[in-house]
């Protein structure tokens, strides 16, 4: 029995600090959790009772945790779905879809890595992403975000262009001239994001005005553009600097071809069983860039077959087009005619400019911020990427990884459809709706109800939106 005693003083079973025990330091390795994520690591949404009892599963995934002594940081990095964007504005049927279901979508409804986005007939969507772009999907449209990656001085974007038209806006430090005139993409106003709308600015305006000055604000053509364009110069200069550190790479494909396009202003194109087309520039129709900002648009071209490893430069301000086998690519002289709708409706849209900024304010801080891994995980909710030890391998990878998989769906497509009759070509259903709306919006820019609105208090302005914005809420959540 004293022998006994004096054993058990000597060791520290109860700590683990004895030679048959283990440090737990080196049993539980973890993180903090990113933000939004919680401290459990289970699914509990997606777990399944039978796999979750089953013992054979349970000694699997054991083997694997016995490997891994980081095995809790290595899961949290995986089942982590970072925050890519918002939705700005939604014209009729939009629909987000990922492994738990599919959704409607309207303003301020987060995408995030894994979603697919889907327009329907007649659908338009404006999207902001993280780094500060936005982009416009047309009708009958769709593409998948896959992932976005942070680095320290570069965002990087995963898509699929599944089918359909898209038009990308990188953001750019500069300022926008001031048109006293109206805006070109009339049928999404007005915005659910009201500080964003031409009104909220007239508003302002008219509550400055003495009596007499305001009985002579209803000839004004455009009222609050002035103030509105001033606005969102004012936030596109602050933090210039901070802001002009980031670059933006996107790496975007379809069945027939990847596009590798860095701080991008372009148009892509694609229908199944056809050719891609694209059109990259650095033009933003009434912006003038800053001298500091030096980020060009530029892009590189892959194609399609197993061994194909053939790249080519995409030329800045011209229509290209990669042939539907994904092998070679050529000039699209019809394209420049087709796409002009489309052109003027992102022609002048300083409101989606100023819900930009103010999306940009409020999720995307982390741009301005001076961050660490852990914080930038905990305080953000993105991991940040080494651009040199990982980033750089998970682009050689993924290059060969879509050419290859992509080819293999081609050649699966072309048996699939080939007794089938595929119309190709951009036309008018990428567009009708947009000009209908947008036509008939243009007429009552000058009826009673727009022009009360500058008298309306707070409360009534934001009834006269949700009132005349009902089309862009999904009935679910009327």
């Amino acid at each position: 029995m004293a022998k006994q005693e004096a054993f058990m003083k000597s060791t520290k079973i109860l700590l683990h600090t004895d030679k048959w025990g283990i440090k737990p330091s080196e049993l539980d390795q973890d993180a903090p959790p990113y933000k939004g994520q919680t401290n459990s690591l289970i699914d509990w949404a997606l777990l399944d009772p039978n796999e979750w009892l089953d013992i054979d599963y349970w000694k699997m995934t054991r083997r694997a945790r016995d490997t891994y002594a980081d095995w809790k940081i290595r899961l949290r990095d995986s089942s982590h779905k970072e925050i890519v964007g918002k939705v700005i504005q939604c014209l009729g049927d939009c629909i987000s879809s990922n492994e738990k279901g599919s959704t409607p979508v309207q303003a301020g409804s987060l995408i995030l890595e894994g979603d697919e986005l889907v327009n329907k007939k007649d659908a338009v969507l404006w999207v902001y992403l993280v780094d500060g772009s936005i982009a416009r999907l047309s009708s009958e449209s769709s593409f998948s975000v896959f992932e976005v990656n942070v680095m320290s001085n570069k965002i990087f974007y995963n898509i699929r262009m599944n089918y359909g038209h898209i038009y990308f806006q990188h953001r750019r430090i500069g300022k926008y001239k001031e048109y006293d005139l109206a805006e070109t993409d009339q049928s999404m106003l007005p915005l659910l994001i009201k500080e964003a709308n031409r009104e909220h600015f007239m508003r302002q305006d008219f509550k400055l005005l003495d009596d007499q000055d305001q009985l002579n604000y209803v000839l004004e053509e455009n009222p609050g553009y002035v103030t509105q364009y001033k606005e969102l110069n004012k936030l596109l200069s602050q933090d210039i600097d901070k802001y002009l550190k980031w670059e933006t790479e996107v790496f975007v494909f379809t069945a027939n071809a990847t596009f590798k396009l860095n701080n991008p202003v372009f148009h892509l194109f694609y229908e199944d069983l056809s050719q891609s087309k694209i059109f990259l520039t650095d033009r933003i129709h009434g912006f003038d860039a800053h001298e500091k900002d030096k980020r060009k648009s530029s892009g590189m071209l892959s194609f399609r077959g197993y061994r194909n490893e053939e790249a080519a430069t995409i030329p800045v301000d011209q229509w290209m087009s990669v042939d539907a086998e994904g092998k070679s690519q050529g000039r699209d002289f019809e394209m420049k005619k087709k796409i002009r709708p489309i052109d003027f409706f992102v022609k002048r849209i300083p409101s989606i400019h100023m819900a930009r900024e103010l999306y940009l304010n409020k999720i995307s801080n982390f741009l301005i911020d001076d961050f660490d891994k852990e914080k930038l995980a905990v305080k953000y909710g993105y991991r940040l990427w080494d651009t040199n030890k990982e980033m750089r391998l998970r682009l050689k990878y993924l290059i060969s990884y879509v050419r290859r998989s992509e080819t293999t769906n081609l050649r699966s497509m072309k048996k699939l459809f080939k007794d089938e009759l595929i119309e190709h070509g951009f036309d008018q259903r990428y567009y009708i709706r947009s000009v209908n709306d947008s036509l008939a919006a243009l007429k009552n820019l000058r009826d009673y109800n727009r022009e009360v609105v500058k008298e309306l208090n707070e409360a009534e302005y934001y009834l006269w939106t949700l009132k005349y914005g009902k089309k862009f809420i999904p009935t679910y959540s009327r």
